[in-house]
Formats: C-alpha cells, sequence, structure tokens
C-alpha cells in the first residue's frame, strides 16, 4: 500500500476516489454537451445555408454577393466540422462518461466481480480506483492515436534502406523546399 493510501481511511479514500469519479464524469459529459452542440450548429448552418443558396440566386436585384456568402459560409461550416470532427468527439466523451458512471454503479451496488460483497471493503475500492483509471487511461490513449493519426501523412509509410532520418524526423517538412 502506497503511504499516501496508509495515511488516510477507508472512508476518507472511498469519498476522494467516488469525488474523483464524478469529477470525471461531469468532464466527459460537458465535452461531450459542447462537442454535440458544434455539430449541431455547424451541421444545421451548413445544411441552412446550402439549401437557402439557390434560393437567394433566383432572387431579382439581390446582389450577386449575397449566394456566394452564403455558399462559402456553408462550406466553411462543413470543414469546420470536418476538422475539428465534433461529431466523433461527442460520441466518444459520451461513452466515457457513460463507462465511468457505469463502474461508478457497479462499485456502490457491490454487485459485480470486481466489487463482490465478499471481497474486503478496501480491496474492492482498489479494484473501482483500478478500473478508474484504467478507463481515463483508455480515452488518454485513443485521444493520442486519434491525434497521431490525424496529423501523420496517409498512407504506408515509406520503408528506407539506409539509416538517415526522414525529413520529420530531422525537424523539416517533405512539402517544404530550400
Amino acid at each position: 500500500m502506497s503511504e499516501v493510501a496508509a495515511d488516510h481511511s477507508l472512508p476518507e479514500r472511498q469519498t476522494r476516489a467516488l469525488d474523483n469519479c464524478e469529477a470525471l464524469i461531469r468532464l466527459y459529459r460537458r465535452h461531450a454537451d459542447t462537442a454535440r452542440h458544434w455539430y449541431h450548429f455547424l451541421q444545421i448552418t451548413g445544411i441552412t445555408l446550402g439549401g437557402l443558396t439557390p434560393v437567394a440566386l433566383l432572387i431579382n436585384g439581390a446582389p450577386a454577393w449575397i449566394p456566394a456568402a452564403m455558399a462559402a459560409l456553408g462550406a466553411i461550416a462543413g470543414g469546420l466540422n470536418a476538422t475539428f470532427h465534433w461529431h466523433e468527439e461527442w460520441l466518444r466523451n459520451t461513452y466515457f462518461a457513460q463507462a465511468l458512471a457505469s463502474e461508478q454503479e457497479r462499485y456502490l451496488a457491490r454487485a459485480t466481480e470486481p466489487y463482490r460483497t465478499t471481497l474486503e471493503s478496501q480491496t474492492a475500492l482498489d479494484n473501482f480506483v483500478a478500473r478508474i483509471e484504467d478507463i481515463r487511461m483508455r480515452e488518454a490513449s485513443q485521444w493520442s492515436d486519434y491525434e497521431r493519426t490525424a496529423i501523420e501523412p496517409q498512407g504506408e509509410p515509406v520503408k528506407r534502406t539506409d539509416d538517415r532520418p526522414t525529413p520529420r524526423q530531422a525537424g523539416g517538412d517533405a512539402g517544404r523546399s530550400g
């Protein structure tokens, strides 16, 4: 048992673990709500502007810049959704908020294997803390993998037969000259 754990009673550790889990659930739900709002706003904006652009073209005497601006703003809305992946963020954060809430319920009910009432309370709490941390680390790993694939070039990596660094390793950019 760690020094920190030894310095705190079981009820204090349990309160701290449950409070931490609640804070994570709130965080993921808040991020999910933000992503959902942006996704819906940008989707509705793009669809609305895309649908109204032809109508604006039919209005006699309307300045030409109005339908052009509408089409451009619709394209920008679609581009922002594609760039920031609000839909994927919404789903990912919702999933992890629900996974944490579900794990918390299983712990409080002491109804599943890692929390059975036949286990000592200390063991059940240790299992809960470990499982919450595992969920959090899975989310961090998933985010990291997602970010890495978002910035790496698509396709298979080029196999090199020498030990020279690639442009990325050398701090350069393959598309940049001189």
